[in-house]
């Protein structure tokens, strides 16, 4: 499933550079040389920092040797189109004497690092920031950093997107297992409500003889017993774990769905509708919480919104195979046996307590 963020990137790599390569995409003739324009690059044009490099590059010092026996003086002149050339020349200056005492002046070792490791460690070197770090870790690196620089935010914040690090990383990390799992079960409980939802009636007029006054009154307590019971599972969230919570509902929908499918009076049915309601209409807004309470405050949103995606598969799915397995056997039968997929809620409830 592509992210959001993927999917604005995607849209803007078709139209702009459909043969985009990292290769070709930073102009440079290899990962050191693109370190250097990643620093040098800061608070200037790239018309500047291809000057400098090119300064570099005659004087035989654009390379790690080369700058590490290079005074803070000398380098400065070098790398003067640049701008803020002092403060430059001590940050390339500091990135080579880092390098040389952490990773042995190997690039290799450098990049051989975990992209979160080796980020932090990039960031405590003095004027190396987030979007130099990024750049670094990206073009010279290869490893999967994300570029947030003022073009990136300005294009997230007229699209109405968060411009944050935390949202940006979640947004392309595969979606968590937990989410895809709490989508399911979800899923599971909306099969059921709507089950009841578009069937109830027509099961107590065509089944059991109620007159439409009567066969209305399902849909319209089950909705009533759903929104009482919601009320009321809040209370208890507190007092009561989440997992008791979603097996004990999805039990009661299981049982309330036997009831009001198999009673012989429309009365009885209707108990069983109010039960089912009650019960199975408990599980939907735990495994919310579950998702929400799970994710980080910047994608807490769109945990949920996952969440609720898949499980609308469900609500989707519901009556059509309620329908399809009544017209094979009987509609009571096939009521009957959406019991079954509330007591399967209850058996994999454990699922969504796991991490």
């Amino acid at each position: 499933m592509a992210s959001e963020l993927e999917r604005y990137f995607e849209a803007l790599r078709a139209h702009f550079v459909p043969g985009l390569d990292l290769d070709t995409w930073w102009p440079a003739a290899g990962r050191f040389e693109i370190i250097v324009g990643a620093i040098l690059v800061q608070n200037t044009a790239w018309t500047n920092v291809a000057k400098a490099i090119a300064s570099l590059r005659s004087a035989g010092r654009l390379s790690v040797a080369g700058i590490r026996d290079l005074g803070e003086a000398e380098l400065g002149a070098l790398i003067r189109s640049s701008g803020c050339w002092r403060q430059k020349a001590k940050r390339l200056a500091g990135f080579v004497a880092w390098l040389d005492r952490t990773y042995g002046g190997d690039l290799d070792r450098l990049f051989a690092q975990p992209t979160p490791r080796l980020r932090a460690e990039l960031l405590e070197l003095h004027g190396i920031g987030e979007e130099t770090a990024d750049a670094i870790l990206l073009f010279a690196g290869r490893q999967p950093s994300f570029v947030l620089d003022a073009y990136t935010r300005r294009i997230l914040e007229r699209h109405q997107l968060p411009a944050q690090r935390a949202w940006i990383e979640a947004s392309l990390r595969p979606v968590p297992r937990l989410l895809l799992v709490l989508g399911a079960l979800c899923a599971l409980a909306f099969f059921v409500e709507n089950a009841w939802q578009s069937w109830g009636a027509v099961h107590l007029e065509s089944d059991l003889g109620a007159s439409p006054a009567l066969g209305a009154l399902a849909p319209a307590l089950f909705a009533g017993a759903a929104a009482l019971s919601r009320l009321s599972g809040h209370a208890l969230a507190g007092r009561v774990s989440e997992l008791t919570l979603l097996r004990g509902g999805a039990v009661l929908g299981a049982a309330g769905t036997l009831l009001g499918a198999l009673a012989p009076a429309a009365g009885l049915a209707l108990v069983g509708v109010v039960a089912a309601g009650a019960g199975i209409s408990i599980c939907a807004p735990v495994l919310f919480s579950i998702a929400g309470r799970g994710a980080d405050e910047a994608v807490r949103g769109a945990a949920v919104s996952v969440v609720t995606t898949i499980a609308y598969l469900g609500f989707l799915v519901g009556p059509a195979a309620v329908g399809l397995l009544a017209s094979a056997t009987t509609l009571e039968t096939s009521l009957a046996a959406v019991a079954a997929v509330s007591l399967a809620l209850a058996a994999l409830a454990g699922l969504a307590t796991r991490r």
